[in-house]
C-alpha cells in the first residue's frame, strides 16, 4: 500500500517530502491522548439533537360531512398536509434553539 501511495504522490508531483520527513511528522494516537469530547455521545448528551429537524409547517384542511359515491354518509374530518414534501435536517449550530 505504501508503494502505491508513493507512486501516486510522485505522479501528481506532491512528493516534495521524503519518506523520513513524513515519518517525522507522524504522531501516533494512543488511548487517552486525544480529546474527543465534542465528537462522541454519552449518557449526558444522548438526548440532545445534533441535527434538529427544520420547521415544516402544515396546512390543515377540513373536509365537510358529505355522501360518498355509493351514497354512504361520511362524517366531517380534518387532515393536515406538510408544506414541503421531505423533512430536512439542519447542520449543528444552524438553527437557534433557546
Amino acid at each position: 500500500m505504501q508503494e502505491i501511495y508513493d507512486h501516486h504522490m510522485r505522479q501528481t508531483g506532491a512528493a516534495s517530502h521524503t519518506r523520513s520527513e513524513r515519518e517525522d511528522l507522524h504522531r501516533p494516537l494512543s488511548p487517552g491522548e486525544g480529546d474527543l469530547a465534542g465528537f462522541t455521545r454519552d449518557a449526558s448528551n444522548e438526548i440532545e439533537q445534533f441535527f434538529p429537524l427544520l420547521p415544516n409547517p402544515q396546512m390543515v384542511l377540513y373536509v365537510f360531512p358529505h355522501l360518498s359515491a355509493e351514497g354512504a354518509p361520511v362524517p366531517g374530518y380534518a387532515t393536515a398536509f406538510p408544506m414541503y414534501p421531505v423533512d430536512q435536517y439542519a447542520l449543528p449550530g444552524e438553527v437557534y434553539q433557546p
